[in-house]
């Protein structure tokens, strides 16, 4: 499984829905610890394997 980019270090970020394009939608919560929606649009080249 690979992780996505944060909005915020030592935040958290989540995946809900995935599109055949690489596009990806959830949630990650920013720096001032709100809760935001995301989308990223090249999933496949931001994912990384976490440490």
């Amino acid at each position: 499984m690979l992780a996505l980019p944060r909005l915020a270090a030592n935040q958290a970020s989540t995946a809900q829905s995935v599109a055949d394009d690489g596009r990806v939608g959830g949630a990650a919560v920013n720096a001032g610890g709100t809760l935001k929606p995301v989308i990223w649009t090249c999933a496949t080249k931001q994912a990384y394997l976490p440490k």
